[in-house]
């Protein structure tokens, strides 16, 4: 069913784009905070890296779930809510992932750049929420998937991967052998 293949490709672009926001599973070796109290340059990446894994498995679950569901759909109503499902998922995911980088505290040479990724990963939660608002008036699968190509939303995924882009670059400048994966 072309609808099938369709949101297969959709929610791949979408995963790439959000999976790739921080963090990945290498181990930098660089080690963690420095004894419980102001976090090292070292110590705050490494964290960043912990809980980008945990983002692109929770998003990687998400992915794999609707997937298995998308392939027992019949209709577009029945896509739809399969895809509005997914969306709120993966509100509900940046959302937490957001609030443990805003948790994180970061030290002073990447203070900027650490509030402006959780500035952006909000404004991205927020598009989720507009996105979720109008899919409840969605009549065709088609024009489910378009919420996510709108301009505002795309936007937001941009803002959002050019903050982890800042952030690396901080690591980079610093010597500090970690890598964000952030979009490009």
């Amino acid at each position: 069913m072309k609808v099938r293949l369709l949101a297969v490709v959709i929610l791949g672009a979408l995963l790439l784009t959000l999976g790739a926001a921080c963090g990945d599973d290498d181990d930098d070796g660089n080690g963690g905070g420095n004894g419980g109290g102001e976090l090292t340059l070292a110590g705050y990446f490494s964290e960043l890296e912990t809980l980008g894994q945990g983002y692109a498995n929770d998003l990687a679950t998400l992915d794999e779930e609707a997937g298995k569901e998308f392939e027992g759909t019949e209709s577009d109503d029945e896509a739809i809510d399969v895809f509005v499902n997914f969306v709120k998922g993966m509100r509900s995911t940046t959302d937490d992932f957001v609030g443990d980088i805003d948790d994180v505290d970061a030290p002073s040479e990447v203070e900027d750049a650490h509030e402006e990724t959780v500035t952006a990963g909000q404004e991205l939660v927020d598009m989720f929420d507009n996105a979720i608002k109008v899919l409840d008036t969605a009549e065709t699968f088609e024009d489910a998937t378009l919420v996510l190509e709108g301009p505002g939303f795309v936007d937001a995924q941009s803002r959002f991967g050019e903050s982890c882009a800042a952030l690396q670059g901080i690591a980079d400048s610093n010597g500090l052998d970690i890598d964000m994966s952030c979009p490009s």
